[in-house]
């Protein structure tokens, strides 16, 4: 039997310190602004490498080497770098040249580099408008935590620091060139902390990483002290999110803190960001470009007072206008706004107001806004609201193609609209292909579907018919997409099934498979499937005194059963899919265990906190009668638990004392509870303030 110890306390620890962090990258609150404002723009675009051209992204490499010009990166290690950078983005289309021949930088005091120091040696070396990456012989941040690497996020500054041993081994550029191009880390925002995401993905597309098709991740490196992957690349963690669900993360994202060994992809929506990034974000980039001594105004943040406006109605337009270059505007400028079908300013667009920009110093930004009223005689449908910095080309920019910025708004109005589709359902074999949805309208229509496997070939139009393409289904089981049309508030559906090419049929666990008789204790249980390892599979936990019953999914080959009542009888099912699609299989037979009573600690384990009531910490001291593993957990008056501190932690017979920082935590009563092997107690704790 496992022997563990729990501890609850009330309130979540603190980061333990750590030594070395990977990854230096912090987004700053104005480039997660601007992110977010664009993230609708983000989700709706979609690129198809086989019919876009290549998007060539300039770098200039500059490798810092000792004062007396020894030391360095090779020119053979950078330029196998570069290959591999290359090979890798390959797949979005994106290609790296170098501008101009390789910098080297002779200094003893740059060759270890503190992140501190930064703006001095970028601001004596960085190329405008190209990507500067700087390659180093050592890597600190400025609080000295050993770095692999940092880059910014759009639209911070274009310059990428590497500690030069991780340069061609690993994938750690591969992953800075991601930050680059507005990827965050797939466990969100932070680095030491975890994420917001929930594992359902109900808010993927605000949360986490802000992409759907990865999955909710704990943070795999978590607090930036313990590694939840083991040597095989298999997650060991058991943390769940908000709901109770828990996590099962990607192990071999690049974005991930996962084992260096393990990590190897982006997912084609990670791949779909960075393109939409290197297309938008960052398009002011040219070889040409480098050394202009001029202004560059971007609109680095936009939105609506609403994304939905009638004919004859107003919203509010709001923008931050930056000046992205290397010298002062010289002068004021207006910001123009406009209305256009699509999200390019040309001569059709409407103009529908101005706004003025005082003069903006190099690196400044101006937040404007001004009412747009939405001309009556607007038709309904899909609309962009333009923002152009500098509409009069009153400035003379280094770049004056990145000027626009945009919003996607939809317009209504009261005229019905008649609109025909057929037909209104089809059945596809498993191959890829198209069928063809014939509208009939007397109006403007808008097209949509909710799968991102089929796409279409125009979005709006009049009577016409619209070809709806769909990939090849390499699923195990059928699956189905809706398009959906709607003009002038007149909605029609064309439902697409389509046939699996690998269709399966899930086996039952056996009875011997899902023996947990090994792994049952007084408050917590372990639910077992052997044989069936990176299959979804979903646990039916009940409870035979009360008839409670609780549902756990998982691919790995046991579920944590958390909470259980000691002294009670329980069962459980398991039925599994074929790998992590399709429909279930069968029930298996029921497992039946029953939960041992607790010992009391006080029998066996001396335990205390002081000082009680504390300020700022206490320390949590314990003795233990014999090795066992040890838990600690904290709850608040609730009985949420807050933190836990220790994890089946092996501890030798004797005394152990944990210290605990409370200093961000509201003034109040918490209990910590310590359970170790089959002895369990509780205790109060105050924190007065």
């Amino acid at each position: 039997m496992k022997n563990y110890l729990i501890l609850i306390i009330l309130f979540a620890s603190s980061m333990l310190n750590a030594q070395s962090q990977e990854c230096g990258t912090v987004p700053t609150q104005e480039e997660m602004d601007y992110l977010d404002n664009s993230q609708a723009d983000r989700d709706g675009f979609s690129f198809d490498p086989a019919n876009m051209d290549v998007i060539q992204i300039p770098i200039v490499n500059h490798i810092v080497r000792r004062s007396n010009s020894t030391g360095g990166l090779t020119t053979g290690q950078l330029a196998t770098a570069i290959q591999n950078l290359n090979t890798f983005y390959a797949q979005a289309n994106i290609e790296f040249v170098e501008c101009e021949s390789v910098k080297f930088i002779n200094s003893d005091t740059w060759y270890d580099f503190n992140s501190s120091q930064d703006g001095a040696i970028t601001s004596a070396n960085s190329i405008p408008n190209v990507l500067n990456i700087y390659y180093f012989n050592g890597l600190v941040s400025s609080s000295g935590l050993n770095l692999y690497g940092y880059a910014s996020f759009p639209p911070g500054p274009d310059r990428i620091m590497i500690k030069n041993s991780c340069t061609t081994s690993g994938t750690t550029l591969i992953h800075e060139v991601g930050h680059y191009f507005s990827l965050y880390h797939t466990h969100g925002t932070s680095n030491c902390g975890t994420t917001d995401e929930l594992v359902n993905g109900s808010n993927c597309s605000t949360s986490g990483d802000r992409v759907c098709d990865t999955p909710a991740d704990p943070n795999l490196y978590y607090n930036c002290s313990t590694s939840l992957v083991d040597g095989n690349c298999m997650y060991t963690g058991n943390y769940t999110d908000a709901n109770g669900q828990q996590y099962n993360p990607q192990t071999n994202n690049i974005m991930s803190y996962s084992l260096g060994t393990c990590r190897s992809m982006f997912t084609p929506q990670q791949f779909n960001r960075a393109v939409y990034s290197a297309m938008n974000d960052r398009s002011y980039l040219s070889c040409a470009g480098g050394g202009s001594n001029e202004p560059d105004l971007i609109i680095s943040a936009k939105s609506t007072s609403s994304t939905n406006a009638a004919c004859g109605s107003s919203l509010i337009g709001y923008a931050t206008v930056k000046n992205n270059g290397a010298a002062s505007t010289g002068g004021i400028s207006y910001m123009g706004y406009y209305l256009s079908t699509n999200t390019t300013l040309g001569a059709s667009d409407v103009f529908l107001t101005s706004d003025y920009v005082t003069t903006l110093s190099a690196g400044n930004s101006s937040n404007e806004n001004a009412t747009l009223n939405i001309p009556a005689g607007t038709a309904a449908g899909n609309y962009y609201i333009l923002f152009v910095a500098d509409y009069q080309s009153a400035i003379t920019e280094s770049n004056e193609n990145n000027n626009v910025a945009y919003q996607a708004i939809n317009v209504t109005c009261a005229a019905a609209c008649t609109l025909g589709v057929s037909p209104t359902s089809y059945t596809r074999p498993c191959n890829g292909g198209g069928v063809g949805i014939n509208i009939t309208s007397s109006g403007t229509w808008t097209a949509t579907t909710n799968v991102n496997w089929i796409t279409l070939s125009q979005t709006n139009g009049g009577t016409s018919t619209v070809f709806a393409n769909h990939t090849a289904n390499t699923g195990a089981s059928s699956r189905t997409g809706v398009v959906t049309i709607t003009c002038g508030g007149t909605t029609k559906t064309v439902t697409i099934i389509q046939a699996a090419c690998n269709a399966c049929t899930p086996t039952t666990p056996t009875a011997s498979q899902i023996n947990n008789s090994a792994n049952v204790y007084c408050t917590y249980a372990y639910g077992i499937c052997n044989g069936h390892t990176g299959d979804n599979k979903q646990f039916e936990l009940t409870n035979l005194s009360t008839g409670a019953k609780t549902n756990y999914t998982t691919t790995n080959y046991y579920i944590f059963f958390p909470s259980l009542t000691q002294s009670t009888n329980y069962r459980y099912r398991v039925r599994k899919q074929c790998g992590t699609s399709g429909s279930y299989g069968s029930w298996s037979t029921y497992q039946i265990f029953t939960t041992p009573s607790c010992k009391t600690a006080s029998e066996a384990i001396e335990f205390s906190n002081y000082p009680n009531p504390f300020s700022t910490q206490t320390t949590i001291e314990f003795s233990l009668p014999e090795d066992l593993p040890v838990t600690i957990f904290v709850t608040d008056m609730t009985g949420k638990q807050i933190a836990t501190l220790l994890n089946n932690e092996e501890k030798h017979v004797g005394k152990h004392e944990v210290i605990f920082n409370g200093s961000n935590y509201p003034a109040g009563m918490y209990y910590y509870t310590i359970q170790a092997g089959e002895y369990r107690t509780m205790k109060k704790m105050i924190i007065a303030k």
